[in-house]
């Protein structure tokens, strides 16, 4: 009895194997068994959206932490600003004088003679114009900067009694104090920005002094451009392949996605920088053309060239030369209505050429940024290197980008 009383307590500890399934009932897949073994039972609709919950925490976390080290490289790069600007100036400067270089090395066969014949084939022809025609250039700039502060102070008393209405609102919105004194007293805003006190009201010594530290500073990074340019031209070209060749730890796919964004990055810089010199050239000799002997303007060739070479920043040049030309149209000596006319048309003329031939002939579109696009480029990358230079590389950086989150996009599809 003992024997057949311990017999059915084996038989009860031993759990009971599952159920095979029914002839007519679907088999289950092993991980639905799984969560059956563990207590636990989704559907298949349950699992898709477990699924894809995780994917997506998952990825909000890696955009977090990507956005975290791009807002850190963002704030180094501004705070570092001053140091950066001379190496990546002497960057920018080699990579447009890379294909003029290989042209001259072939020849001459030699790094050092090379760049020596391309500084001596530069400084020539400035050398030429300014022992030919310095004399007048400088007294082209020296009677425009002297007509200025009068031009500044028209330009106030116009709008102060044409829209007295403008000075109450600049007062009441809080202005800040240049504006509201050009408003307010236009000869006296004129007569301290002669004088240079529109900035700051220090006393002269610690003005002079603060203009000598910024010279010597500007000629302490002229003289670093040079040494970096030198060093940067003579150097073999940086293929992407190079650059992964010192990350090792990078899978090979990786490794060969940032040797083509790197590649990809270099071909925009190199080709923007060296089509958009020419375009400013071509730019600069057509509006000073116009204005000097189309419109009349005073001092019209050397406003109309400055317009051209400010377009190395597109749209920057031609806000700054309209503003200045057509001030000095209406007000200026012999100011008229016609003459401001004329400069309308040489401005209008011009940005037809540019926009609808000169541009698409020779960019060719590479950017395929839109006009909302190069304007956010422009705060953008200017607020992150708080120079000039960010306003210049804020075109082929952002079309960079645009490049870069284009072939991310087709890497990450599907991933959620």
């Amino acid at each position: 009895m003992e024997k057949n009383d311990s017999a059915p307590q084996a038989e009860s500890s031993v759990p009971a194997a599952p159920s095979a399934p029914s002839a007519g009932a679907p088999a289950a897949s092993r991980e639905e068994q799984r969560f059956q073994r563990r207590g636990l039972a989704f559907t298949p609709a349950q699992n898709k959206l477990a699924t894809a919950a995780i994917s997506t925490v998952a990825f909000s976390v890696m955009v977090l932490f990507a956005s975290a080290l791009v807002w850190l490289l963002v704030r180094f790069l501004g705070w570092v600003s001053s140091a950066v600007v001379p190496l990546l100036s002497a960057l920018a400067l080699s990579v447009l004088f890379r294909p003029f270089y290989n042209f001259m090395l072939k020849p001459l066969r030699n790094p050092a003679l090379t760049v020596i014949a391309m500084m001596a084939i530069v400084i020539a022809p400035v050398t030429v114009v300014s022992v030919n025609y310095g004399p007048k250039i400088v007294n082209q700039i020296a009677n425009f900067a002297s007509s200025m502060p009068d031009l500044v102070a028209k330009t106030g008393r116009w709008v102060k009694d044409s829209h007295p209405e403008i000075v109450s609102l600049a007062d009441s919105i809080g202005a800040p104090d240049g504006v509201r004194l050009f408003l307010a007293d236009p000869e006296k805003y004129a007569r301290e920005l002669s004088a240079g006190d529109i900035v700051g009201k220090g006393g002269s010594a610690v003005q002079y002094g603060r203009s000598a530290a910024n010279v010597a500073r500007g000629l302490f990074s002229a003289l670093l451009t040079i040494i970096f340019f030198v060093c940067f031209i003579t150097m073999p070209p940086v293929t992407g392949r190079k650059v992964v060749g010192y990350l090792p730890m990078l899978k090979p796919a990786t490794a060969d996605f940032i040797a083509e964004q790197f590649d990809r990055f270099c071909d925009i810089v190199s080709g923007f920088f060296c089509r958009q010199v020419f375009i400013c050239l071509l730019e600069g000799c057509l509006y000073g053309a116009g204005f000097r002997w189309v419109a009349h303007l005073p001092h019209g060739f050397l406003i109309g060239f400055m317009l051209g070479a400010l377009n190395i920043v597109p749209f920057f040049g031609s806000a700054v030369g309209l503003a200045v030309a057509l001030p000095l149209a209406v007000l200026g000596a012999d100011g008229s209505s016609t003459r401001a006319i004329l400069v309308l048309a040489v401005w209008g003329a011009g940005q037809i050429l540019d926009g609808w031939v000169i541009t698409p002939v020779i960019q060719g579109g590479k950017t395929k940024l839109s006009y909302p696009a190069i304007i956010f480029s422009f705060l953008f990358w200017g607020t992150v290197f708080n120079t000039f230079l960010g306003m210049l590389l804020a075109i082929p950086m952002s079309a960079f980008c645009k490049v870069l989150w284009d072939s991310l996009r087709t890497k990450i599809k599907g991933f959620i």
